[in-house]
């Protein structure tokens, strides 16, 4: 699963994903019009990571955090106020 607190945040959120089986997954997030504002890989990882992502520098918006997991990709909104 994908947790994504506090959503909506001044910019600083915290995510929790759990991962099953020993993988190789890219977490992204992008403003509305498709930029990347931040990516990071991750390799052969495999458990729960606790991510604390500062977004300080971006502006008050929607943005899309994607999780691609091999052929898994997981999208969620989040809102910097």
């Amino acid at each position: 699963g994908l947790e994504v607190f506090p959503n909506p945040s001044d910019g600083n959120f915290n995510i929790v994903y759990n991962i099953n089986e020993l993988t190789n997954f890219s977490i992204s997030i992008t403003n509305v019009i498709g930029e990347k504002v931040y990516q990071e890989n991750y390799h052969d990882y495999i458990g729960e990571i606790n991510l604390n992502i500062a977004l300080k520098s971006q502006s008050s918006s929607i943005y899309f955090l994607k999780i691609v997991d091999g052929s898994y990709t997981q999208t969620k909104k989040i809102i910097i106020k």
